[in-house]
């Protein structure tokens, strides 16, 4: 399987290196054109039969919780005719805080796999609604093990920052 993964990740020493070594796809997130390359390279690996790994936040959230997804996973997903396996991890937010190298404090992290979307009936007009039901699974598993309602983990919705749980995202 192959990551896709922020440019500056590549840069960094042996890390960067093995990813660069691996195959794993880099994205300039300040150049469109960039991603567009991204998901080109994406589609040879998928029609190899290889997993691509995609994060369709595009970025880590600083609140726990979940922000829009972008549309860019499940074009490729459905113009591959490839399966969607939603992973829904929770606990490794704070591991290492956004914009820092630094370890935080150690935590239980939970990894769930959901049930696999075929897409291979899809079309590009069903990329909406494919995504959001891919969202709404991440959600209601996150609002689940939390013991909150859905709602407070959707982070398109304005509200209060969520309560210290022990478990973020």
């Amino acid at each position: 399987m192959k990551w896709i993964g922020k440019e500056e990740l590549f840069r960094l020493p042996v890390i960067g290196w093995m990813m660069h070594l691996a195959g794993d796809i880099s994205v300039d997130r300040k150049n469109a054109r960039s991603g567009a390359k991204a998901m080109l390279k994406a589609q040879r690996y998928l029609e190899q039969n290889c997993s691509v790994m995609i994060f369709p936040e595009g970025t880590r959230t600083l609140d726990g919780r979940v922000r829009q997804f972008t549309d860019g996973a499940f074009h490729l997903a459905i113009r591959a005719k490839a399966t969607i396996l939603p992973m829904v991890i929770e606990g490794s937010f704070n591991c290492i805080p956004k914009n820092s190298w630094k370890f935080g404090e150690p935590s239980d992290i939970r990894l769930k796999i959901l049930p696999p979307i075929n897409t291979s009936s899809l079309s590009l007009k069903d990329v909406p609604a494919c995504r959001d039901k891919v969202r709404l699974a991440i959600m209601r598993q996150i609002a689940e093990w939390r013991s909150i309602p859905v709602e407070a983990v959707d982070g398109t919705i304005p509200s209060e920052p969520l309560p210290a749980t022990g478990f973020t995202q």
